[in-house]
């Protein structure tokens, strides 16, 4: 399956109120940690709201909805219609909350979320490096990509080693095979094990996973990932604000990749 085919798939895939948040926050510009600022509620509460684990009430809805653009009535329906299991697509209920012509908002390019299936194809079924969409080849790559970690719309990295600044003021990165610790009360910059290489029509938003959230750990990062970024180390600064050392194996989840398509 190409990746232009792929729209036909997404249609029918169900969602869940994680991605149709993500796609809100994408459409905004915000990361989940500056919306969770907007709200006056903690990252990890809104996190847990995402994942379902805490309910949506209307006064919150009513918070959330504001910053998102979108009416909270709405957003509080949305919520409760995938808790009880609905199999709509997020297509139906990115148009409920956005009206129809939602692609239509945006000034100069829309933009496309890849699923699943189209992840697959361009980083884990590809040992080439490179892709040909629109008629050009470009290098794309995720080093060290893992099927097991890939999502219905996203792919979840791994945490790699910690990065400190030596005397001379150079980054020097302290790898670790099994795990990283991040000290009691303390603030680490944290490397990531992939690396990776976008083409100019890629982009990616970068949010902490889950299960980060759940150790009450605080990340602050950049909200993107651009187009033509190419095989750097990503770093991103942990918080550990409890007073244990918190661990992050390397066969967990850390930071999450949405990939997005400019469609021009």
């Amino acid at each position: 399956m190409s990746v232009d085919s792929s729209q036909q798939n997404t249609a029918k895939a169900a969602t869940s109120f994680r991605e149709i948040m993500s796609d809100l926050m994408h459409q905004k510009r915000l990361t989940q940690a500056q919306l969770a600022f907007k709200c006056d509620i903690s990252q990890s509460y809104l996190s847990r709201i995402e994942s379902g684990s805490r309910s949506l009430s209307e006064k919150l809805a009513e918070k959330i909805a504001g910053p998102l653009g979108v009416k909270s009535d709405v957003l509080l329906a949305v919520f409760n219609e995938l808790e009880a299991g609905s199999q709509n697509t997020h297509q139906f209920f990115m148009e409920r909350l956005l009206g129809k012509k939602k692609n239509e908002d945006f000034l100069g390019k829309r933009v496309r979320q890849l699923r699943h299936d189209d992840i697959l194809e361009v980083f884990g079924n590809n040992p080439s490096g490179s892709y040909e969409f629109r008629g050009k080849s470009e290098e794309v790559e995720i080093t060290n990509f893992d099927p097991d970690f890939l999502e219905v719309s996203s792919y979840d990295t791994r945490a790699h080693g910690i990065a400190r600044i030596d005397e001379n003021g150079e980054r020097e990165f302290i790898e670790s095979e099994k795990e990283v610790v991040i000290p009691a009360g303390e603030t680490v910059l944290v490397k990531i094990f992939e690396e990776i290489t976008f083409p100019s029509w890629l982009e990616a938003e970068l949010a902490p996973a889950s299960n980060i959230a759940t150790k009450g750990l605080f990340v602050s990062h950049g909200p993107l990932i651009d187009p033509l970024f190419n095989g750097r180390p990503i770093v991103v600064s942990v918080l550990n604000p409890t007073k244990e050392n918190q661990v992050i194996s390397r066969n967990e989840s850390f930071m999450t990749l949405r990939f997005w398509i400019a469609e021009i």
